[in-house]
């Protein structure tokens, strides 16, 4: 059970597909259903947050959680820097220097 659930998050992976707890713990349940077929009754397996937890530290699998800069095209991302500097330039005149944190620059060489 756990290696074809193993295999449909990185089949959706693979897709591009966002994979969260809620659908793991469901299919979870519905492959341990399916899986248990032969047995009279319900199985009683309910996929707690425990469980998708041991899950997914025994199979290395972090819930990621990524941006869409790497999917975005170059002049997406110069289009939005520029328009994050114009809003950056215009809003400094009404900034209160007294409310802001400085901040320090810290540069990796000596």
């Amino acid at each position: 059970m756990k290696e074809a659930l193993y295999n449909e998050i990185v089949a959706k992976r693979l897709q591009k597909q966002k994979v969260i707890r809620a659908w793991i713990g469901h299919m979870a349940r519905v492959t341990a259903a399916c899986q248990n077929t032969d047995r009279v009754g319900p199985s009683g397996f309910y996929a707690s947050p425990n469980w998708i937890s041991s899950f997914m530290a025994w199979y290395g699998l972090p819930l990621r959680r990524r941006t869409n800069l790497t999917t975005l095209s170059d002049d997406t991302l110069v289009d939005r820097a520029v328009s994050y500097m114009s809003f950056l330039q215009k809003a400094m005149p009404d900034m209160d220097m007294h409310r802001t944190v400085p901040t320090r620059v810290i540069r990796p060489w000596p």
